[in-house]
């Protein structure tokens, strides 16, 4: 189980998170699926989703610490009302894969780089829409 600390919302660095999972998502969708952008690819797609579980948590009060500090930020997502033809839970098979290139020196093939960014661009904003929603920025 991954420790939580206990924060006072920190409404700067959620502001911050968000903004900066804006910003790398809209950049994401403009690379070409290649081989050599597969790996920065799925680990770019990967980290705007757990900016967001960041965001989330500092805005509830908690920090995620340990060993399994991203599925904590990942799992945060679960909680929120959104509405899209993909279900959040598929950020968990983003973030096997991410572990993959991460860890393991795995290159993803073009199609799981397909796949990620198909989920960014089906997942992203719902999810960033509801995040703004909880934490005040709509």
């Amino acid at each position: 189980m991954t420790p939580v600390k206990v924060k006072v919302p920190d409404v700067l660095k959620v502001r911050s998170l968000v903004e900066s999972a804006e910003l790398e998502v809209s950049f994401l969708l403009t690379v070409e699926p290649s081989r050599s952008s597969s790996s920065t690819v799925v680990q770019g797609v990967y980290e705007v989703f757990r900016k967001l579980g960041e965001a989330l948590l500092l805005f509830r009060g908690k920090e995620a610490t340990g060993r399994d500090s991203h599925s904590m930020m990942i799992q945060e997502l679960y909680s929120l009302p959104v509405s899209s033809s993909r279900s959040v839970h598929v950020l968990e098979n983003l973030k096997s894969l991410r572990h993959g290139v991460n860890y393991d020196g795995y290159i993803p093939t073009i199609v799981e780089v397909t796949e990620a960014l198909d989920i960014a661009r089906e997942l992203f904003d719902p999810v960033v829409v509801a995040v703004k929603r909880e934490v005040g920025l709509l």
